[in-house]
């Protein structure tokens, strides 16, 4: 059923826009797999990527080649330091650090390979590491970019578990998205996995709530739907959510960690006046990693 789910959905949806880029370019279902395949035919399904996860084209195009063609992925936040580089390094020893070409760390002992977008390739290690042949990705548990303790997880588990979300947040190809986690931490993951699923548009974005740009292209691409862990619903409390006018929005998710009462009840009372679906999960990476929902209806009664 998966082997090979994400070659019939490029075939699918070729000639719909899937990103629109940090620089508001577009780039369509059929060109997203384009320049990995051109430029990346020496790294293969036998090696490990240590790769800096970010909202940007480049590192899209990365992580889904990378599942495309089995290729074992190590995921970390951008912004991780160069001695947690070097201790994951030494206790896993990818093949290949894939390092944000705006990453001040120096990498000079390392073989540089060739830029690519966004990231410059180092060759760590030629050694070939024997892996179970449906290892996917290696995955923090907490979202922290220190820890050195991964959840391994197959393309089958990702896929599925997307495929699964897709179903009962009914996201659909004409579904709009915008990133306000890091594609490192599982949920920020699965947000881009089940909008590539499912042939839906996702808005590439690192700035904040408080920035007017972000809720610029909220409006400008008719975003249906963003999702945020209890942090971020407390800042959107306090820029008063509930006299913004975003006719576009359908729904909200939050996950990572339970809410207080009041602030619950705060997003579901404006919610509700808005025509919003306010959806609470409860994930955990080892289940790739989204496990259970709550349904708007029964939200005041729970």
């Amino acid at each position: 059923m998966y082997k090979n789910l994400i070659e019939k959905n490029i075939n699918k949806f070729s000639s719909k826009v899937f990103l629109i880029d940090e620089k508001d370019k577009s780039i369509t279902f059929g060109k997203i797999f384009l320049k990995p395949e051109n430029e990346l035919s020496f790294i293969t399904d036998n090696d490990i990527c240590l790769l800096l996860a970010d909202n940007c084209k480049s590192y899209i195009e990365l992580y889904l080649y990378f599942l495309k063609k089995n290729v074992k992925q190590i995921l970390l936040d951008k912004n991780i330091n160069e001695s947690q580089i070097t201790k994951i390094s030494k206790l896993y020893k990818p093949n290949y650090l894939i390092i944000n070409s705006s990453n001040k760390i120096s990498f000079k002992s390392y073989k540089f390979i060739k830029s690519y977008g966004n990231y410059n390739i180092y060759l760590y290690s030629k050694k070939k590491i024997p892996m179970h042949k449906d290892l996917a990705v290696l995955l923090s548990t907490s979202g922290s970019t220190g820890s050195s303790k991964f959840v391994k997880l197959s393309k089958e588990n990702i896929l599925d578990n997307a495929l699964n979300i897709c179903k009962y947040l009914k996201i659909n190809s004409k579904h709009t998205t915008i990133t306000t986690m890091s594609p490192s931490y599982s949920y920020g993951m699965s947000i881009i996995n089940t909008h590539f699923i499912s042939g839906s548009k996702i808005i590439l974005n690192n700035q904040s709530f408080f920035e007017k740009v972000f809720w610029d292209k909220i409006k400008r691409y008719k975003v249906n739907s963003f999702g945020g862990v209890p942090y971020h619903y407390e800042i959107l409390k306090k820029l008063k959510f509930s006299n913004f006018n975003l006719p576009s929005l359908k729904y909200l998710t939050q996950a990572g960690g339970s809410m207080n009462k009041d602030l619950i009840l705060y997003f579901l009372n404006c919610c509700k006046k808005k025509k919003i679906s306010f959806i609470q999960m409860y994930g955990q990476t080892e289940a790739s990693p989204r496990i259970s929902y709550l349904p708007f209806k029964f939200a005041r009664k729970k």
